[in-house]
């Protein structure tokens, strides 16, 4: 059984003393039950009730709800009016989660019952609390500090409401009134702090935590609580005085250090602020989570990371040493890498990670697109294999081997893993990326109609997908097919976006393709002049043009210039050669 099963059986035992007395002290009267024939015939089903009550009480203590409610409401039958009945199943229903069913019965307990009980009336408060209906709440609480004068914790109760609800003039009061019959306590001394500081009465709020802090001097928190409001009044000189006080009484205290290392970095001292948060990362009395959180937040932080990335660093390396085999501080110095841009120490985490626990989907991913980016393809192919024995229908994974294929050559078994993960894509987006892929690796294995399939099916879900509509019209200008379809796909692409070098090469080459040489000329240049300058490829194409229009000498020199930035492209090489036999 587990914790909370113990708990909720333990507020029953505790309840039920009180319901069994409350159960059978009724007048003969109340016991009347109405029968399906309509008859009222008092008094003479008790023995119907005692086990249908014995049995709802031993089963809601053993945790048989269902039980215990069917048993209940047998009980009702025989005892409608009966507010310890409608009491216990007001508790079951709130613990089952039911927040509506449990506030009708116990709004039902505490219309039948006479004696205005305090628990029936409590026990609907706190449902109307639950369902932050606080003004219910309140009222009924205002009713029983009445009835129960000397009952200092639901006064203070109340008071919390009041200020919940914004009422601070009667929260005050309350707590006046309570401070009046126990004297100087530390959570009135707090709560009356709270109120005077939201109310912007920050004298009074001062001089609340000042007097906590008299009469409760061992309480190191106070002064930490009288610093922090200093700070949050832009009183520093105070609240450096105060941080200054606690770190001589309590140096190691968890709180101090993270709350001073915070108020350092808000007044711009970075360099002490971050000494205070290594002591912090250093404080076992910290939990590892608070830690991890904190450094999450200044990842995130584009201004804090930037400006205070070597702080940051240090930070990192320190939880990576003090938790190493911990796997969320792996995964932070992973997240720290990644930001850096240091993506080969960011594989080493990841890996790290999944060797202490592989079961993370996002470590996988993460790890993945990492190598992809790092050009590792064959490793890619292999970490991705070994994700899919794992997760066996997630199609990312199929994608990353897909494409590592196709960057491998390994194409035939690209179009067999992609043609699998497709049939696990989640959605539309999804479905894109796959038939993007696939028409590149049928391509690839000369299967053009396949391929062009694919990007048709891209272009139905997409009509606007600009690099699908480059790649494709340019692949149909490679071979010379369909070339006035290449040019309409092409044309939309340097209509919205003119001066991408890459869209304007492919179009300038399917107008060269289609004989419109001087045309295409207008194109390329238009290429180079905006980034494509350095591209082999653009430059080949221009020399092509050229070779067309005035002769090899120009022709040569564009060559040249694409291999320059090229491995050495035979093809290149052979039409210099053969311009240059030409021009002897």
């Amino acid at each position: 059984m587990g914790l909370k099963n113990k708990i909720i059986n333990l507020c029953f035992v505790a309840g039920l003393a009180v319901i069994m007395r409350n159960a059978w002290c009724y007048k003969v009267n109340d016991t009347a039950r109405i029968s399906k024939h309509g008859r009222d015939e008092p008094g003479i089903y008790d023995n119907e009730y005692y086990y249908a009550f014995t049995s709802a009480t031993k089963n809601a203590i053993f945790g048989q709800y269902r039980q215990a409610i069917r048993d209940f409401n047998e009980c009702l039958l025989y005892k409608r009016n009966s507010p310890a009945i409608h009491y216990m199943l007001s508790s079951i229903y709130l613990n089952a989660g039911k927040i509506d069913l449990a506030e009708e019965y116990a709004d039902s307990a505490v219309y039948y019952d006479e004696d205005n009980n305090k628990w029936y009336l409590l026990h609907l408060a706190n449902i109307y609390s639950l369902k932050n209906e606080i003004d219910s709440s309140i009222s009924i609480y205002e009713k029983l500090v009445i009835t129960n004068p000397k009952d200092m914790d639901m006064k203070y109760k109340l008071a919390l409401m009041y200020e919940e609800v914004g009422k601070y003039d009667k929260a005050l009061l309350m707590l006046d009134t309570i401070e009046d019959n126990i004297g100087e306590n530390e959570n009135i001394l707090i709560s009356k702090h709270k109120i005077y500081s939201k109310t912007g009465r920050q004298d009074k709020a001062i001089a609340e935590l000042k007097k906590a802090i008299e009469y409760y001097p061992e309480n190191y928190n106070l002064l930490g609580l009288l610093a922090e409001y200093y700070a949050d009044i832009k009183n520093y000189d105070e609240a450096h005085k105060y941080y200054n006080m606690l770190l001589i009484k309590d140096p190691e205290n968890d709180k101090t250090q993270l709350s001073y290392a915070e108020f350092l970095r808000s007044t711009n001292e970075y360099d002490k602020a971050f000494k205070y948060y290594k002591d912090a990362v250093n404080n076992d009395n910290i939990d590892v989570d608070i830690k991890i959180s904190l450094i999450v937040r200044f990842i995130k932080d584009d201004s804090v990371f930037n400006n205070f990335n070597k702080y940051i660093g240090m930070l990192v390396e320190a939880m990576k040493e003090k938790y190493h085999d911990n796997v969320n501080v792996r995964t932070l110095c992973a997240d720290f890498y990644i930001r850096n841009d240091e993506l080969e120490m960011a594989e080493d985490e990841l890996n790290s990670i999944l060797a202490i626990d592989n079961k993370s989907y996002i470590i996988w991913e993460q790890l993945l697109y990492i190598e992809n980016s790092l050009g590792r393809f064959d490793s890619v192919i292999s970490k991705s294999t070994q994700a899919l024995k794992i997760f066996k229908e997630e199609p990312v994974f199929y994608l990353f081997k897909g494409i590592a294929m196709i960057q491998t050559g390994i194409n035939d078994e690209a179009v067999n893993t992609l043609e699998e993960g497709i049939r696990y894509a989640k959605d539309e987006t999804q479905e894109m990326q796959f038939y993007n892929f696939l028409a590149e690796a049928y391509r690839n294995v000369g299967d053009f109609r396949k391929s062009d399939n694919c990007f048709e099916k891209v272009l139905e879900m997409d009509p606007g997908n600009l690099l699908v509509r480059n790649n494709y019209s340019y692949y149909l200008a490679l071979r010379k097919e369909n070339l006035k379809k290449a040019e309409e796909l092409s044309r939309l692409t340097i209509e919205v976006e003119p001066k991408n070098y890459t869209y304007l090469d492919t179009y300038g080459w399917i107008l060269f393709r289609k004989g419109e040489k001087n045309k295409a000329k207008k194109y390329i240049e238009k290429a180079l002049k905006y980034g494509g300058d350095k591209n082999s490829e653009i430059l080949d194409h221009y020399g092509d043009i050229l070779y067309e229009l005035a002769g090899s000498k120009e022709a040569v020199f564009y060559w040249n210039e694409a291999l320059k930035y090229s491995d050495n492209d035979l093809d290149i090489m052979k039409k210099i050669k053969q311009a240059e036999e030409k021009g002897k």
